[in-house]
């Protein structure tokens, strides 16, 4: 089954996605990231992050990981508009005391809730740089390549219905055990 861009697709599921990708994390096995300019001709670099979660990890462990990965850009943005209201109507230092605890709280709580997941989460980081037609390439770009195409066609066959959930969990488990417990 093909999928159908945005702009045919009703609202309502389009944000049903987008709130999916928020809070859950977008994947059962974990996260893709990569940061690259649009073009790396002359010079440029990039980041690439694969963080595959221990295979069972479940929705609310998923939902726990995602907030304690975004709370820290989501918490600072929410505290930088709370600062800007507060200052505005009542500009004072102790103003901003209740917003810094509840930023500090966040972060805390998102810590203590994932650090056994944490502990066991797999990531693999590749980090690109092209200067002067050279390419300098740090971490293991072919597992890093083979494993996002693993994980990526395991979530499609189980869309398809091809995977059981069971299939679907050994596959991850195998891209997960070929990452190894360092960071490469």
């Amino acid at each position: 089954m093909a999928r159908t861009s945005s702009a045919h697709r009703p609202v309502s599921t389009v944000v049903r996605e987008v709130l999916h990708t928020a809070i859950d994390g977008g994947h059962q096995w974990g996260v893709y990231e990569s940061t690259t300019p649009l073009s790396m001709r002359r010079s440029g670099w990039g980041r690439f992050l694969l963080t595959v979660y221990p295979p069972g990890t479940n929705l609310a462990e998923r939902r726990a990981l995602t907030f304690c990965r975004r709370w820290p850009a989501w918490g600072g943005m929410i505290l930088l508009v709370a600062a800007m209201i507060a200052a505005s109507v009542r500009p004072s230092v102790t103003t901003m005391v209740p917003f810094v605890l509840l930023y500090a709280t966040g972060m805390l709580i998102g810590f203590a809730k994932t650090r056994r997941l944490r502990s066991r989460t797999r990531m693999l980081t590749v980090a690109v740089a092209g200067m002067r037609g050279r390419t300098d390439v740090i971490g293991n770009a072919e597992l890093l390549n083979s494993s996002v195409a693993s994980l990526v066609d395991l979530d499609l066959q189980l869309q398809l219905g091809i995977l059981t959930p069971v299939e679907y969990e050994a596959g991850w488990s195998r891209v997960y055990d070929a990452i190894g417990d360092k960071e490469s």
